[in-house]
């Protein structure tokens, strides 16, 4: 898997929680365990799990076949009590993010390749409709009321596209940086946070305005974007470290270093006490990457734990006791069980 297409995932949210939030995480200093690693596919890039924690959602970012006739990615649906595949959904070329409506009933599927996203009947398993959108979309995230979804696309001029989900019309269009990665919306949903990867920086926009409040600079890549329920700090996930940022003033409060080239973008308890993300791309150790938890309140790493190869995103279970990581080389998901 190329490292840019590695570079370029972002995790989703967790069913019945706000983007980047786990329901139920308890606060730990340790290390998950891992459980046990399956296979799934080819390049996996993201996952979500169902409500009822009985379904993994993955997105496999897998290319053309050999004669360049068949499309041999999708969203694969892993059944979690006996963790095989049981259904495969062909969605559009290049799936690389997933997120659930709170019932579990919707998922939508950003197409990097086909400028799309693809709306899934998860009782079914089929797609029900295909939504346009700029290109190289690369993350969705949906409001609360499940009516709009705040798309990052990797184009300076087009930033964060807001989507009508009903209609599929994009409502509103804002220039959000050079090659905006990620978004983030306050629980307020009063502003949205797009990570810039090209020029490295924060843009904060103002929503009901539809225009850039602030730009800040983070002096290096980043790829991921999330922030607490209160708005008053960011985390960006940048080439080898976590940066936090007050993004009221625009200071950088801290930077984390991890240990190797970091994926997506942290998960957050419902406290907002612990984070938790993955440093995928360990040339240290390069039988896998590395599950960091973060302590918050000193920003410190407490625990980590080995993951398979370029891994990507984290998808935790409803109470957030066990964690799914997807590997972007190898094909496999390591299943791990969070401290308590």
């Amino acid at each position: 898997m190329l490292l840019a297409a590695f570079l370029l995932l972002v995790a989703s949210a967790v069913a019945n929680s706000s983007p980047g939030t786990v329901t139920g995480a308890p606060i730990q200093n340790a290390s998950p365990r891992v459980v046990a690693t399956f296979p799934v596919g080819k390049d996996l890039l993201d996952a979500v799990v169902s409500p009822d924690g009985k379904r993994l959602y993955v997105t496999d970012n897998s290319a053309f076949s050999s004669d360049e006739k068949a499309y041999t990615g999708g969203v694969h649906v892993v059944d979690t009590a006996t963790r095989k595949v049981k259904a495969t959904i062909n969605v559009g070329e290049g799936p690389i993010d997933i997120v659930l409506n709170r019932a579990g009933t919707r998922a939508y599927v950003v197409n990097g390749r086909t400028y799309s996203i693809s709306v899934i009947n998860t009782r079914t398993n089929t797609v029900i409709r295909t939504l346009d959108v700029p290109p190289s979309p690369s993350q969705i995230v949906l409001n609360a009321a499940e009516t709009v979804g705040y798309v990052a696309t990797n184009s300076s001029l087009d930033g964060l596209v807001l989507l009508n989900l009903g209609t599929g019309a994009i409502t509103a269009r804002i220039p959000a940086g050079w090659n905006p990665q990620t978004v983030a919306v306050n629980a307020a949903e009063t502003t949205a946070y797009t990570v810039n990867q090209t020029d490295g920086t924060l843009t904060v926009i103002d929503l009901r305005k539809r225009k850039v409040k602030s730009v800040i600079a983070l002096g290096q890549f980043a790829y991921g974007v999330t922030v607490n329920q209160a708005g008053t700090r960011a985390y960006v996930n940048a080439f080898d470290s976590i940066v936090v940022v007050n993004p009221g003033s625009g200071k950088i409060i801290k930077t984390i270093p991890l240990t190797a080239i970091v994926a997506g973008r942290m998960h957050l308890n419902v406290a907002g006490t612990v984070g938790f993300t993955i440093a995928g791309h360990n040339g240290k150790t390069p039988a896998g990457g590395v599950l960091h938890v973060i302590k918050l309140s000193t920003n410190t790493v407490v625990g980590t734990a080995p993951v398979g190869f370029a891994a990507n995103a984290i998808a935790f279970d409803p109470a957030g006791l066990l964690a799914y990581v997807p590997s972007g080389t190898g094909g496999t998901v390591t299943l791990l069980e969070m401290p308590r």
